[in-house]
């Protein structure tokens, strides 16, 4: 399974766009970078300097966010 494919899995709304930074009119000067969003929402899941780079690190995002859930669940459980 990609990243790509595990993501959407998640957020079946998540594309990626591409952005442009930089100096204006001149485009060979523009810093161009991807962003992981899904469609309707302001916030970005994550960022690349390639799309596929975007993927792997939103899907890194998500995991490290479901790890974190789990460890906070595990510790709300053994407090009882």
């Amino acid at each position: 399974m990609t990243s790509k494919d595990f993501v959407q899995q998640i957020y079946p709304d998540a594309r990626a766009e591409k952005q442009r930074q930089g100096a204006g009119v001149v485009s060979r000067l523009q810093k161009t970078y991807w962003l992981i969003r899904r469609r309707g929402h302001t916030m970005y899941i994550a960022s690349g300097n390639t799309e596929s780079n975007a993927w792997v690190n939103a899907k890194k995002k998500i995991q490290q966010h479901n790890k974190a859930l789990q460890v906070s669940e595990t510790r709300r459980d053994v407090s009882r």
